[in-house]
């Protein structure tokens, strides 16, 4: 049965990213990678959040090229943040939901399903130490 496969098994080896990285940096880190998915740690490893391809485009996009209500926010008072944003921290999402090597893929699609997130960190002794995607999870199931 497919889902008494491991995480371990199918988890792929993160890129990092520090929450101070600039866009340069990460930038020159998509073109120099071939992933979808940024893990964002801090000095000492621990998880802090993650950024998709898709949440770096608001960087990019000319303004002139968005309506009104897509850069500013709530009430007309607020600018979203990731809109200006200019280092990694202000495009991450954040979120608590970790994997072991030893959990079984059906439990992570499981919680994937129900948190509407699209990675999960796999951590080993408090450090991140692999990630497994819904590109990795529907590859396998498929």
């Amino acid at each position: 049965m497919y889902f008494m496969v491991l995480v371990k098994s199918l988890m792929r080896k993160p890129v990092f990213l520090y929450p101070d990285d600039d866009l340069k940096k990460i930038s020159s880190k998509l073109r120099q990678s071939d992933v979808d998915v940024f893990v964002v740690i801090n000095k000492k490893g621990k998880f802090l959040g993650e950024i998709h391809e898709m949440d770096l485009l608001s960087a990019v996009i000319p303004e002139r090229n968005l309506s009104s209500e897509e850069v500013i926010g709530i009430l007309g008072f607020g600018i979203k943040k990731k809109f200006f944003g200019k280092k990694a921290k202000d495009f991450m999402k954040k979120h608590n939901v970790i994997a072991s090597p030893g959990d079984k893929v059906e439990d992570i699609a499981v919680k994937m399903y129900r948190e509407e997130i699209k990675c999960i960190p796999v951590i080993v002794k408090d450090k991140v130490r692999g990630v497994i995607t819904i590109g990795e999870l529907v590859r396998h199931l498929a």
